[in-house]
């Protein structure tokens, strides 16, 4: 988007607006290989009529078809007829058997069938040949590529690693000189292999764009059907899917050409659509916004840090005063003297799923954004901080200066707007696994020392065990064995003697008085049994 604010007889006007002639680029599904019942390889019964090919589009998700049946324009003009009630565009083209391989030619929308078919005769296709997929073109793939580019359209050399693909060709060198020719805009493949060995061939001599197209072949019937239409497709990023989008993008593919979905693998993102000025230097001024690129062009004095400085002071995100207090107060004078007392700026925000505005009102005394919601085609004011709808970075040139004085303020700049979530999280993993680490390294420490502990005991306990074993060995030792073998064998008779049982003879003297030479033995038992037992 371009913002002009030009001067007229010494003043300045009112901006104009100027965008580009169909909108803000972005990004459009296209199929550049599309056939029809005009491709004699192609059957009535799997495509219907024009109609059918044109809603089997649409259902498919596509933005843009390029007609391409084989050496004929005949069904151009009637899909882009049926085309005309809705938003699909369809590129009149064919698809030429040259003695190479297969190339497509591709016009701009509402090129005349006429203009295509001059092309055929010129490359040695006769009328009665129209539509004959056998037939090939009197002259080589790059001077029928010239010839389309001469008549207004874009070559591209169709399923370069198929059947009828430049690749199949035997003389590589032939080969080589085809994919380097720049008279072709770019190369269609189907194997995910074919990039690498295309790059290989080339040895960086050209970079061309490189397409995916259905070529409405349906693997499952084994031929063209209607069904196969996006089954592979390119995205290519332009103001409009047509004939100059389609240049643009091949011209700068590594910026405009993608053959993965990128709305899918962008993540959303909230945008600045609008800004309004009722009142001061830019009264009335109403600003709408690309959500990619914008460039605000103008003379000195004619407003564009105005208006960053406007969007700034709706947000509330304008210089740190703390930090630049001089840049500060020149900026506030600025807005003071240019907005003027009681002006209301406006920024209408979309986020990922919400559409908001945000007024502010320019006061001396200092005044606060007032944030609403679209709801239900109106708007309803709420409780929101703007920094939370939407962060922007924004530096007026005294800023810039002042940063670029400051090298810690530099490295402060820098390290803000750098996404370094990914690293924050490594960070903190680090952190989380040394945690780890040095719990595990506490307890191996606290074994350690129990080991300690439990090998210094064992070096004593060692010790008494040699002396214990030393004393073993000595005749005390010994002589304790056998004493206590001996007080076993004592305590045990002892135990004996206790249980004996004797009866005296009653008559004892007259015992003594017949067995005189027992009376020796008599008295001894007596004792015995009158004095407990010694051990």
């Amino acid at each position: 988007m371009m913002l002009r604010l030009p001067r007229r007889n010494g003043e300045w006007a009112v901006p104009e607006v100027q965008a580009t002639r169909h909108g803000w680029a972005q990004f459009w599904a296209v199929d550049l290989h599309v056939h029809t019942p005009g491709s004699s390889d192609a059957q009535d019964a799997d495509y219907g009529d024009a109609g059918d090919i044109v809603r089997a589009a649409i259902a498919a998700g596509l933005d843009g078809i390029a007609i391409t049946d084989h050496n004929t324009a005949t069904w151009c003009e009637q899909v882009a007829a049926a085309a005309n009630a809705s938003n699909l565009v369809v590129l009149p083209g064919f698809e030429l058997s040259t003695p190479e391989g297969h190339l497509l030619g591709i016009w701009e929308e509402g090129t005349k069938a006429h203009v295509l078919e001059d092309v055929l005769i010129r490359v040695g296709i006769t009328r009665t040949q129209f539509g004959d997929l056998d037939v090939v073109t009197s002259k080589s793939m790059i001077e029928c590529a010239k010839e389309i580019e001469q008549a207004g359209g874009v070559a591209i050399a169709a399923h370069i690693d198929k059947e009828r693909g430049i690749l199949t060709q035997p003389v590589q060198t032939y080969v080589n000189q085809l994919l380097a020719d720049p008279a072709i805009s770019a190369y269609e493949y189907v194997n995910v292999d074919t990039p690498t060995k295309v790059a290989a061939k080339l040895a960086g001599k050209r970079d061309p764009a490189l397409v995916q197209n259905s070529d409405t072949y349906d693997p499952t019937l084994s031929r063209h059907s209607v069904t196969a239409i996006g089954r592979r497709r390119t995205w290519i990023k332009a103001a409009r899917p047509d004939l100059c989008g389609l240049r643009y993008a091949l011209d700068d593919h590594r910026l405009r050409v993608t053959l993965t979905d990128p709305r899918a693998a962008l993540p959303p993102h909230p945008t600045i659509d609008a800004v309004r000025i009722a009142d001061g230097f830019l009264s009335g001024v109403s600003i709408s916004l690309s959500p990619d690129l914008n460039c605000f062009l103008g003379g000195t004095g004619a407003g564009k840090s105005l208006v960053l400085e406007a969007i700034r002071f709706a947000l509330d995100q304008q210089v740190d005063g703390s930090v630049f207090t001089a840049i500060r107060d020149e900026v506030d004078g600025r807005l003071a003297h240019a907005l003027r007392q009681g002006t209301e700026v406006s920024v209408e925000v979309t986020t990922t799923t919400e559409k908001y505005r945000i007024r502010r009102s320019f006061d001396l005394r200092g005044t606060k954004p007032v944030v609403e919601q679209h709801v239900d085609s109106d708007w309803v004011e709420i409780e929101r901080d703007p920094s939370t709808l939407i962060a922007i970075a924004a530096f007026s040139q005294g800023e810039i200066l002042e940063y670029a004085r400051q090298p810690v303020g530099r490295v402060g700049l820098v390290d803000a707007h750098l996404d370094l979530s990914s690293i924050d999280q490594r960070i903190a993993a680090a952190e989380q696994g040394l945690r780890a680490n040095a719990a595990k390294l506490v307890v191996a420490r606290n074994k350690v020392t129990e080991l300690g502990e439990r090998a210094s005991r064992m070096t004593t306990l060692r010790e008494r065990a040699r002396e214990l074993s030393t004393l073993f060995d000595a005749d005390l030792v010994k002589a304790q064995a056998n004493w206590t073998a001996e007080q076993s064998e004592l305590k045990t008779l002892a135990e004996q003697v206790d249980t004996l049982t004797f009866t005296a003879p009653q008559e004892t003297s007259r015992i003594s008085e017949k067995l005189p030479e027992h009376k020796d033995k008599y008295e001894r038992i007596k004792q015995a049994q009158d004095e407990p037992p010694r051990v």
